[in-house]
């Protein structure tokens, strides 16, 4: 029976291994970063940049497309020098696709990063490195990290939060209940940290005494009260030499391009790897209506480190991490993407990571059509992981598409991971949806954010938009509002006909007690307008309840109860619930094929 069983597991590895080779020997061009781009792109002699690849793929496609064209990657790290960009000329067709996938068994990255070494011990623990682009003016970044492990910067005070006490009325000077340091925060890229009720603004310091701090913009979206700072708003500073006190923290000087880090007792900052990220962007892929690009597909391959700036006009936070500087000038604007798509058709991204990401993860845009994002991981990003009609400008904030072609059509996320999302910017969501139809959000595991886990929808009224037919459906969905108020598990807002919301795991909404305003954190928050949602077969528990807050399970805001249609939902605050009462959302979650994602597992 032994020997049975040992010739069937042999034969199976047999199989497997056949099975690897014969997929590796079906790629028609392959890269390494170990290659040439001297080379030919083959097994043995491949290219050494996915550019190459690109460009022997395009003439591919020049001579015409007869058949799918594959491109492996070799595992390793391939730094990219600038945004790899992919046009029509890139497409595929409805008959074939062209697909860029990890080579069997490895792992392959594409990173936007700059391997930092060189440092040099001073005193306290402090140690510093030179960077010569820095002091240049060609180089200049917000994130640093230590073996993939994002650092903060320098913050005053280290725990805690100044309260203010008064705004100028120009929006652009604060004063605070207790003395700020003598020493001039200005004129060293100090930034102020605003934390209103449901989004944050970052400022630059232009000076400051022990009394005032002044901008070098109006603070927060000006002409909106609740995206404006107020009295007993709580502020912190970041990013001063004079606030790096802890370990792990960092400092950069624009001017001499020091870059200074705060070790451990005996840890030596050599032995380590530190990435600083040089891109923006590291994937653009750039349709148009007349010419969409269809049958594109990116798997198994990792995405790491995209910096964030604060732009020229500073970052006054409205929702969903939109940004801009008054209601009067209306134009508004997204945070950047790590991975743009627009005017993409039948195009996917597949059993990926995303991390390591300064702004927001994938985004798709105009004209998005029949697209997937399927088994992903996303984490440690920026603001927000996944924005689904993704418009980088918005005038007004609330704008639907103006072209019928521009609309966002059936793409899908499904079987993700994603978590930690708005570490910098807190107003991130995992999944923000908006002027989209027939989106579908399916079997994702989203978890551990400063805000919410879902939102669709982005406009303030009853009146009929692009946004429709949404499915959420079989999510689990857990431990959000850990700093910010006013969203939950699931947000929706406006007028969504035919939209789903089913089968849906929902708990461990949290008070973050770092906003300020009202605390009103739920398992479903339908605000202003949302009507036209079915709700089957959801569970919601775990919701806190604290002297003050106004927590609950599903809460209306201009919106009713009546305005949806409700069957089988079991909700509650408390903190645990009946097996039984979990079975009605069983299915809630990854689906067993893509479980590995996850390590909480937390159903």
């Amino acid at each position: 029976m032994r020997k049975h069983l040992k010739l069937i597991v042999v034969a199976a590895l047999i199989t497997v291994l056949f099975s690897s080779m014969l997929f590796a020997a079906s790629a028609d061009y392959y890269v390494s970063p170990d290659g040439s781009d001297r080379n030919q792109g083959t097994l043995d002699k491949p290219f050494a940049t996915l550019e190459k690849a690109r460009n022997a793929v395009r003439r591919h496609i020049g001579a015409g497309l007869e058949k799918d064209v594959v491109v492996q990657l070799r595992g390793g790290v391939y730094s990219l020098h600038r945004t790899l960009e992919f046009g029509p000329e890139d497409s595929g067709t409805s008959e074939h696709a062209i697909t860029y996938a990890a080579y069997p068994g490895e792992q392959p990255i594409l990173s936007g990063g700059r391997v930092i070494t060189g440092w040099k011990q001073g005193k306290g623990n402090l140690w510093t490195v030179k960077l010569k682009d820095v002091k240049k003016g060609t180089w200049w970044f917000r994130q640093l990290y230590a073996n993939g492990k994002r650092l903060p910067r320098g913050r005053f005070p280290e725990q805690g939060f100044f309260k203010i006490k008064s705004v100028s009325k120009d929006h652009a000077k604060l004063q605070f209940t207790t003395p700020l340091p003598d020493k001039t925060m200005g004129g060293g890229d100090t930034e102020l940290i605003v934390v209103q009720n449901w989004s944050i603004s970052r400022e630059l310091i232009t000076e400051s005494t022990s009394e005032e701090v002044t901008a070098k913009t109006p603070i927060g979206w000006v002409g909106h009260m609740a995206c404006l700072p107020k009295r007993g708003m709580s502020v912190f500073f970041e990013h001063s030499l004079d606030f790096v006190k802890s370990a792990g923290q960092w400092y950069l000087d624009r001017k001499s391009g020091v870059l200074t880090y705060k070790a451990q007792q005996g840890e030596n900052p050599n032995e380590q790897q530190f990435v600083a990220p040089v891109l923006e962007q590291l994937i653009y892929v750039d349709g148009n209506r007349d010419n969409a690009i269809q049958n594109l597909h990116f798997d198994g391959i990792g995405f790491e480190y995209t910096s964030f700036l604060i732009p020229d006009i500073g970052y006054g936070g409205i929702q969903g991490c939109y940004h801009g500087t008054s209601v009067e000038e209306a134009v508004t604007y997204a945070v950047p993407v790590a991975i743009d798509m627009t005017y993409c058709k039948g195009a996917s991204i597949t059993n990926s990571r995303l991390q390591m990401i300064g702004g927001s993860g994938i985004g798709l845009g105009a004209g998005c059509v029949d697209n997937r994002i399927v088994g992903c991981e996303l984490s440690d990003i920026g603001a927000t992981g996944v924005n689904m009609g993704h418009m980088m400008v918005k005038n007004p904030l609330w704008a639907d598409w103006s072209h019928a072609e521009d609309v966002p059509i059936n793409n899908e996320v499904a079987n993700c991971y994603i978590h930690h999302c708005g570490a910098e910017l807190w107003g991130g969501h995992g999944i923000f949806d908006a002027m989209t139809r027939d989106t579908q959000i399916r079997h994702n595991e989203i978890a551990h954010l400063p805000y919410g886990g879902v939102a669709t929808g982005f406009v303030w009224s009853t009146d009929r938009t692009n946004q429709q037919g949404c499915l959420i459906e079989y999510n689990h969905i857990y431990e959000v509002m850990h700093r910010l108020n006013d969203s939950g598990c699931i947000y929706t807002l406006g007028f969504q006909p035919g939209s789903m919301i089913r089968g849906n795991l929902l708990h461990g909404v949290r008070i973050g007690g770092y906003a300020s305003g009202s605390v009103c954190n739920n398992g479903i928050f339908f605000d202003q307008g949302s009507k036209g949602f079915l709700l089957e077969d959801n569970v919601i528990f775990d919701v806190d309840q604290q002297a003050g807050a106004h927590n609950s399970a599903v809460r209306f805001n201009v919106s009713n109860r009546d305005w949806q249609i409700w069957i089988n939902n079991k909700i509650t605050t408390d903190p645990d619930i009946s097996e039984e009462t979990r079975a009605v959302a069983a299915k809630a979650g990854l689906e067993s094929q893509y479980t590995h994602l996850s390590k909480d597992g937390n159903k």
